[in-house]
């Protein structure tokens, strides 16, 4: 008998005490501990209400404006959603969560329900502090998971501290982050321009190619900006076009940017959209200061000594994506219908709206 097998043993024997340890802890905490909070907004503590507060404020400019933020069809404030409350950032632990909207997917009278007005965007809130089985992946770090009610998915989001503060990265505060979320669940379901969010532009150019490669599709962009008639932004998609044929051709990797644009480009877009209907701070190329940017300045810094040229793997992608979508509001207004059939990638309208002037 090999003399290793009771060590092994021994070791099965203490993972199999650890789990049940901790196994004992969730039960303790999950029958013992949680409780619910009150069902009177007034009642609710400081997380909560700031919560509550950024939910309604998302909510009632959907319902009020709908086609200023995506079209008139996405009404943000009636899709389902489960919050999720953390204590502390980054704690397995939850104490509840809220199912608004849900009423439609499953049975929800066998939860507390919030006391908001009838006719308030929130009108549809529930509290528990369990759901099902799929809502046990909220004891992962993860800030957010898709889960399946009646056939359809529904975005399970964690809100901790963090998201509410003041001077945090405000593309990582709740009203921003949560919203990006759900355009993902909500909206894109069925586009398939970036399968699984698996493109990428694997080892990006760097130094001095990548400061020739897009020195001058990134003056283009920052001028979408300023442009103030079509025949300006037609010249600009013209220059944007002209120069991403060029790339692509020294490297082909670059091909993968038109998926990422148009997936994640288009939720950057909504956060910049409901950013200037509700005045937030989300604008061109925000940082995690709050302060926005340019094109150009962005590439200066990547191609410095202290910069990080990995952007082009994937992050500059949604700036750059959103910067498109503004630009075919002008010149392609249908562009969102056409991107909708999960195959057209923004810069497929863009180069039919380029060709479509000679």
């Amino acid at each position: 008998m090999s003399p290793l097998l009771p060590r092994r043993r021994r070791s099965l024997l203490v993972v199999a005490s650890v789990f049940a340890i901790v196994l004992a802890l969730l039960g303790v905490y999950q029958f013992g501990v949680k409780r619910l909070p009150p069902t009177d907004p007034a009642a609710l503590d400081e997380l909560d209400t700031r919560m509550f507060v950024a939910l309604q404020t998302q909510y009632d400019a959907f319902a009020r404006t709908p086609e200023a933020l995506w079209d008139a069809d996405y009404r943000y404030d009636r899709e389902p959603l489960l919050l999720v409350r953390k204590d502390a950032d980054g704690a397995l632990a939850w104490p509840y969560v809220y199912l608004v909207n849900m009423s439609s997917l499953i049975d929800t009278s066998r939860f507390a329900r919030m006391e908001f007005a009838e006719d308030s965007t929130l009108s549809d809130v529930r509290v528990a502090t369990d759901v099902d089985l799929q809502i046990l992946t909220a004891w992962t770090p993860g800030t957010f998971d898709t889960l399946e009610y009646a056939g359809r998915g529904v975005l399970a989001f964690t809100y901790s501290p963090a998201q509410f503060d003041d001077d945090s990265d405000p593309l990582l505060q709740f009203a921003t982050f949560s919203m990006h979320e759900a355009f993902h669940v909500n909206v894109q379901p069925t586009w398939r321009q970036d399968i699984d969010g698996g493109a990428r532009v694997w080892d990006p150019p760097t130094g001095a190619q990548l400061r020739a490669l897009f020195g001058q599709e990134f003056a283009a962009l920052d001028a979408v900006t300023t442009a103030t008639d079509d025949a300006q932004r037609r010249d600009i998609a013209a220059r944007i076009v002209e120069e991403r044929r060029a790339q692509v051709e020294s490297v082909p990797a670059l091909s993968a940017r038109a998926a990422l644009e148009t997936i994640e480009g288009s939720a950057r877009y909504l956060e910049r959209r409901y950013s200037d209907v509700s005045g937030g701070r989300i604008g061109v190329l925000t940082n995690k200061r709050g302060e926005t940017s340019s094109f150009g300045a962005v590439l200066d810094w990547a191609t410095s000594a202290d910069g990080d040229p990995g952007i082009f793997e994937h992050t500059i992608w949604y700036e750059t994506g959103a910067q498109l979508a503004f630009l075919l509001d002008h010149l392609a207004p249908d562009w969102k219908a056409r991107v909708a059939d999960g195959r057209t990638t923004m810069f497929d309208v863009l180069v039919d709206a380029v060709d479509a002037h000679g």
